[in-house]
This record gives C-alpha cells, structure tokens and sequence, in this order.
C-alpha cells in the first residue's frame, strides 16, 4: 500500500478530513501541519497513520517573526518529507505546494504531487495596493505557475477558482471539484433550533477575517428587539474584535473556534450568516464550509452580493443575497422572513443535499488518484 503525506498550514477542517475519509483505505496516510492555537478542538485523525504537528511560531500578520515562523514551517515540512519518503504528496494551499515542490527537487523527482486549492492565495492576491506588496503578489504568482505544472493532479473546492484564474495557465492539469457536505460526526450532534422569532437568531461561526462585514451584521441587530446574533471563531486581532463587540448589546461571543462542537453553535441559531467583503478577490469566487453547513442543516444562508456564492445559492434556492456593508438592507431582510421562508428553503436544501453528498464525491476523488497520480 503507497504512502501519502498530507501538508496543510493550518489545522485540518473538515475538508481536509474529508480527503483523509476518501483515501486511507487505500493508502497509508501521514499528516503533516501547522497548528497556529486558532482553536482549541483536536480534530479526529482516524485514518492517519501518524501526525506531525507543528506549534511553534504561531504569530500573524506581517512582521519579522512572522516570516521566520513561516519558513520554519516550509523547512521542517521538507525534513518531515524527508524522514517519511512518500509516494505521494498532498498538499493543501499555497504552502502545501512550496513544501511538497522543495521536496521534490532536493530529494525525490519522481514523488507525485497533488494540490488542493482551497482559496485564492492572499500571497498572489493580497488586500492592499503596496509596491512591496505588488513584487511579492508576481513573484509568488510566477512560483505558483511553475511549481503547478509538475502536479499529477488538481484539487478545486470551488470551480469559481478555476474559471475565475486557473484555466487561464492550468487547463492541462487533470483536475477533479469537491464540492461536498461536511463530514459525519461534524453535526451529527446537530439540534433544531425553535422558530419563534422572539428573536430570530443569526449567526457566524468560523473565521473571522472579515470584521467589517460582521460590523454589519451588528449594526442591523443594534437596537432591534426581533434580532440577536451568535459569533464563535477566531480572528487575527483579538483586541480589536473586542472593541468591536463592547459597543454592542445584542451580541454574544463564544471565543476561538471551535469549543464544544460545531453542532452545538448551530443549534443556537435560526439562520446563518456568511457576507464577506468582496473588496477581497478571493470572497468573489470562495465556496465556504458555510455554505455546505447551511445545506446540510436546512437554514436560510445570508451571502454578499455578485459573488460566484450568491450566484450558487440563487440556484439552489436556499438564501438570500446582500451588499454586505449596508446594515439597514440587512436589518429589513431578516425581519421580513416568514415561517413560509425557512419551510420552503429547507424543502430546498434537502433537495441540494443530494448532488453534494460525501459518498459521492469521496469515490470521485479516489478515481482521479487512480487515474491520474497512481496508475502505474
């Protein structure tokens, strides 16, 4: 049985556990990333042979300490290659590739690489007009586009990433969508909130990287008794997130995500929220856990406008879209909802439920492995 290391720059979300769900039973797995203390859950590694997980060096933003942090990442997932000597590498996100590509030409040419691209790297499209920022957004796009072509397979968790960037240099590239349901056990736990709008409860469970459109969501709540909101995840600045909340009374905040289980956080809420500000190339073309989440548990989805999500939950029927810095249009569409909404939106996501199932995506990824990465 062939080995496959999987390299990821964060703690494994369900999506990632997904895959592990595909392939270990046709392969051993190892797992390699990089625990950054963004939440304070150990995610279910059944199916792993071993785990390396690196702590240190958990600090963001741009500094110093960050660069050295993430390039003692890079170096020691080489090392960890090293010492494993795959068949195979997964690797997941931009820094996935950095690893698996170094490895590949300073140890093992003939290692296959797969690459699961899971956001628009912030390192090619980052927020900010900087020169300094423009030289590293060509430089790391160049990188990317060399590194891309030695992959045997290519990975989508949304096809807006490809329309939108990668079949401009890509389209040789076996690829393979996974657009699917979260894993069992994630929210199998999972209780029905009571619709009695007194209040209607919104919420925004994960990270939070997008404080000025959850300052949106709080300022539609603000004052109106029929509304309350539920946030948990973590956010890069603590301190300003908590002076973001302290004006706000119709707020409660569980902490870094996720504690206690994401069901337990979903069975607080009637709807769930999920704009992102589109200022941001990468919120265009995303398809966030969020959106699976909200079809898996049958609860109207709030998303921003003109974006290929707003788009995919128009045709599925199972939400609403909205300027996600206008907190009055908010505010007036969720006091317009009625039970008839959620009924007919929840007879929707049922319906959805059925071209997004794990057991049928997972087969499709395990037959690209085999057609494309391991068929010698």
């Amino acid at each position: 049985m062939k080995k496959v290391m999987m390299v990821a720059p964060s703690v494994p979300d369900p999506r990632m556990l997904n895959r592990v769900q595909a392939l270990y039973k046709d392969y051993r797995l190892v797992f390699y990333y990089w625990d950054r203390l963004s939440q304070s859950i150990e995610p279910d590694m059944r199916g792993v042979e071993r785990v390396y997980v690196r702590t240190r060096g958990q600090s963001r933003g741009m500094s110093l300490k960050t660069y050295f942090a993430y390039w003692g990442f890079i170096l020691e997932g080489v090392r960890r290659l090293a010492h494993e000597s795959p068949h195979i590498i997964y690797a997941y996100r931009y820094e996935g590739l950095l690893i698996a590509s170094f490895y590949r030409f300073w140890c093992d040419r003939g290692v296959k690489i797969v690459y699961e691209i899971a956001d628009l790297p912030s390192v090619i499209f980052p927020r900010g007009r900087s020169v300094i920022k423009k030289v590293m957004a060509k430089f790391c796009s160049a990188t990317e586009k060399r590194r891309i072509k030695k992959c045997a397979l290519l990975v989508f968790t949304s096809q807006g990433f490809y329309d939108y960037y990668y079949k401009k240099f890509a389209s040789s590239i076996p690829r393979v969508e996974q657009e699917c349901l979260v894993g069992p056990g994630v929210l199998d736990k999972y209780q029905k909130h009571p619709l009695d709008f007194k209040p209607l409860v919104v919420g925004y469970f994960g990270n939070m990287r997008y404080l000025n459109t959850i300052k949106t969501l709080l300022d539609a709540a603000e004052g109106e008794p029929k509304l309350k909101v539920e946030l948990a995840g973590y956010t890069q600045n603590e301190k300003k997130m908590k002076k973001l909340l302290s004006r706000y009374r119709q707020v409660r905040y569980h902490g870094v995500f996720p504690d206690g289980g994401l069901w337990k956080y979903y069975s607080m809420v009637d709807v769930i929220y999920c704009a992102y500000d589109t200022d941001d190339q990468n919120a265009l073309v995303l398809m966030p856990n969020k959106y699976f989440e909200a079809i898996e548990l049958g609860l109207p989805l709030i998303v921003s406008k003109e974006t290929y999500l707003a788009k995919r939950t128009k045709e599925e029927g199972i939400g609403y879209e909205v300027d996600e810095t206008n907190s009055s249009e908010l505010r007036e569409l969720l006091l317009s909802l009625t039970p008839d909404d959620f009924k007919r939106i929840e007879a929707a996501s049922m319906e959805a439920r059925k071209k997004y199932r794990l057991d049928k995506h997972n087969p499709r990824l395990l037959a690209a492995f085999k057609e494309h990465v391991d068929h010698e």
